[in-house]
């Protein structure tokens, strides 16, 4: 009897020191996790190659890696928002972390001409504008009969020049120059619209309000000049 007593003693405190061993085994293991997410930085990394102009939305994961290995905290796009609404800026590859230089917003990744012209003083809003403003491009024509149209409907301005070209550093220097990056299709308005009048900028004042209607449609004696309309351009 006693040897029966004796034996499961035994196996209990066996069973016992096992649990307790195993039980230390998880515990260390789930503080060696925290600890090491604790030194780890917060980052995203793509699922999946995407190509150059595509959405990265759904193609991308949560990930924590070490701060020895982990990229500059300046360096990584950490806010899901911004990575949704953005594009591939170049070829990107599967599980290369996300980061600032490698993913633009659409309208950035389209817009890559520069065009300029001369801020006129009839219509124009003149020193009132500075870069980043979000604008409208007018054209009043050379045809007095004619009434004034938009020609790009809204863009942000990217800089402004003095009348001789030099940058502006002050409210007294008059603006001369207005530059904007377009898309290939703006820039063949932009240019066919400085053969027919004199462009301007019409200011939006609230961002809310909804933007103008294009009304600008190449005129057929430009055409005639060699150029063709973006119409004609497609369908060859």
């Amino acid at each position: 009897m006693k040897s029966t007593v004796s034996r499961k003693t035994v196996i209990l405190i066996v069973l016992f020191l096992v649990i307790l061993a195993t039980g230390g085994t998880v515990a260390g293991y789930l503080y060696g996790r925290i600890s090491a997410r604790g030194e780890s930085i917060k980052q995203y990394l793509l699922t999946e190659d995407v190509e150059p102009g595509h959405s990265l939305k759904g193609k991308y994961k949560e990930a924590y890696v070490s701060s020895k290995t982990s990229l500059d905290l300046n360096k990584l796009v950490i806010n899901s928002d911004i990575i949704d609404s953005s594009v591939a800026a170049t070829y990107l590859y599967a599980n290369s972390p996300i980061t600032v230089t490698n993913i633009k917003e659409l309208e950035d990744l389209e817009r890559n001409i520069e065009v300029s012209f001369p801020v006129t003083v009839t219509g124009s809003v003149a020193n009132s504008i500075k870069p980043g403003d979000m604008v409208a491009i007018k054209l009043t024509y050379k045809d007095e009969n004619k009434e004034d149209a938009v020609v790009v409907p809204q863009i942000r301005i990217k800089d402004v020049r003095s009348t001789n070209g030099t940058p502006i550093e002050d409210n007294k220097t008059i603006v001369g120059f207005v530059i904007f990056d377009v898309t290939n299709s703006e820039s063949s308005d932009v240019n066919n619209a400085m053969k027919e009048g004199s462009l301007y900028c019409a200011k939006y004042n609230d961002l809310n309000q909804k933007p103008l209607e294009k009304t600008y449609r190449v005129s057929d004696s430009v055409v005639k000049d060699g150029e063709k309309t973006d119409e004609e351009s497609e369908s060859n």
